[in-house]
């Protein structure tokens, strides 16, 4: 598909709210970056642009270079499979279907109704994509990271970081436990709770319910398998000791 096409209808034969049709454009806009980062996950991001508008509705094409052209396809698919309760083939984490969630937004407000390239963004995809994300894997454990960006606006909660991910996971946590979250900020912590998972259940969402978080030590302070053959090379191994004659 070598273009997107947008549509926006205001209530009651009204023209597009100026608003909405901002709200939808930004993001249409973060949908395709997310889209694109699943795909090609190193590649500088493709610039899109504007080919066409017209109004009374207002419908937009979006057109790009040939390495943006490859996303349109992928959106398209995840939309459709989204509206009918279906996770899509490529990799989606929870936070990127959030983003597909916003596309609904204008509903909210003077818009009667939306299309993409004449596929409806309407109630069943925004059900769609509130199912995807209550039904994605979540269970009782344990997730292991750097613990950072604490947040005490209206919820506590903080960023935990797996080794080698630069995503954050959101963790939630009682008042009970605030002095020790505070103690180990920047450290490596063990944290205990309801853990979700993404859609394919291998991403790290957020973490909820949290009972205990532990502070690890560093790699370079756990010590090496041989430091720990080191402690034991005065004593005598015995390697037939507990076996019968």
């Amino acid at each position: 598909m070598k273009s997107l096409i947008f549509k926006l209808n205001g209530k009651g034969d009204a023209p597009v709210d100026l608003e909405d049709f901002s709200v939808f454009s930004t993001a249409l806009q973060e949908v395709l970056r997310r889209t694109y980062r699943s795909i090609e996950p190193t590649a500088n991001l493709p610039r899109y642009k504007i080919q066409k508008l017209e109004i009374g509705s207002a419908i937009c094409e979006c057109g790009s270079d040939t390495s943006g052209e490859v996303v349109f396809d992928n959106v398209l698919e995840a939309v459709q499979a989204i509206r009918h309760k279906n996770t899509p083939r490529f990799k989606l984490t929870s936070n990127d279907l959030r983003a597909y969630k916003k596309l609904t937004e204008p509903l909210a407000s003077y818009t009667e109704s939306i299309e993409l390239s004449d596929v409806p963004i309407d109630q069943a995809y925004r059900e769609g994509c509130e199912w995807l994300l209550a039904n994605a894997p979540h269970s009782v454990g344990q997730s292991i990271g750097r613990l950072e960006g604490v947040n005490i606006h209206k919820q506590k909660f903080f960023r935990i970081y797996p080794e080698g991910i630069d995503r954050g996971a959101e963790c939630y946590y009682p008042e009970s436990l605030h002095s020790k979250v505070l103690s180990s900020i920047g450290k490596r912590v063990c944290v205990e709770g309801l853990v979700h998972r993404d859609p394919d259940g291998i991403g790290l969402d957020r973490i909820t319910k949290i009972k205990e978080i532990t502070v690890l030590p560093e790699n370079d302070e756990v010590p090496s398998l041989m430091r720990l053959f080191g402690l034991f090379q005065e004593q005598p191994v015995d390697v037939a000791a507990g076996w019968g004659e």
